[in-house]
């Protein structure tokens, strides 16, 4: 263990007390300021926001859950592989699963133009129209 520095004059003792002092003062300061923002409700809001998300990205099932809530190409990827996996009882299953998983949202990207997204939703729209005619007449006949 060294020995402490000694101070050879009063004058070194009082300036590094100023120094000091102008530490605290500044610490003190920014503590304040900390502590003006904790008062500050919007800050707080932002900060546990913060902390959930954090939380909610460590786990696996709820981050595919958020990913549903906030989808993108990666998301929609692991939840499509989570879906097909699912079911799958062998483990090969589950590995085509996660493959169609990161697979197919790479196709679809690619494939899906605007003007390939009109004929889906033109296509879907006339499926639905005809199925719901089937369920009336069916009704009808009843």
């Amino acid at each position: 263990m060294t020995a402490p520095e000694r101070f050879t004059s009063m004058d070194a003792v009082r300036a590094e007390l100023q120094r000091r002092t102008a530490l605290r003062d500044a610490r003190r300061a920014d503590l304040r300021q900390e502590w003006a923002k904790l008062q500050d409700p919007g800050f707080r809001r932002d900060l546990v926001g913060a902390g959930v998300r954090q939380v909610v990205g460590g786990i696996p099932w709820l981050k595919a859950l958020r990913g549903l809530l906030t989808p993108s190409g990666s998301t929609a990827g692991q939840v499509v592989g989570m879906a097909l996996g699912a079911g799958r009882k062998t483990p090969v299953g589950r590995v085509a699963g996660m493959v169609a998983g990161l697979v197919l949202p790479v196709l679809v990207e690619r494939l899906a133009t605007p003007e390939r997204t009109g004929q889906v939703v033109g296509e879907l729209r006339r499926t639905w129209d005809r199925l719901r005619e089937r369920w009336r007449e069916r009704r009808e006949r009843r």
